[in-house]
């Protein structure tokens, strides 16, 4: 899956692929999906399994926390990102540039 850029499959490897033999890509967005769950609410999380929540401690673990010595090792960073609108497409992708400096 993870490969260099220049050995990567283009679209038309991927649609010529044996493992999408049959594939019918030009109705493939109007093709009703074989599941659709039925929701409660925008935050229902029914259908993601629960079996190991069981394990997990009642309480956070405590941790050191940071005194004003420590924060001493900081003194002088700021940090500060942008994020700049790049270009809307006509379909509604809007593309971004983010941008992380640390002064």
């Amino acid at each position: 899956m993870m490969t260099w850029a220049d050995s990567r499959l283009t679209v038309e490897g991927i649609k010529g692929h044996p493992f999408f033999f049959g594939a019918d890509w030009d109705s493939l967005r109007y093709i009703a999906p074989p599941f659709v769950p039925a929701l409660q609410s925008i935050t229902d999380t029914s259908y993601f399994p629960t079996d190991d929540l069981g394990n997990l401690p009642d309480q956070l673990e405590t941790t050191e926390s940071l005194g004003s010595e420590q924060d001493l090792a900081f003194l002088g960073y700021v940090h500060r990102s942008t994020i700049q609108i790049v270009h809307v497409r006509s379909d509604g992708l809007v593309l971004f540039r983010f941008t992380f400096k640390r002064l």
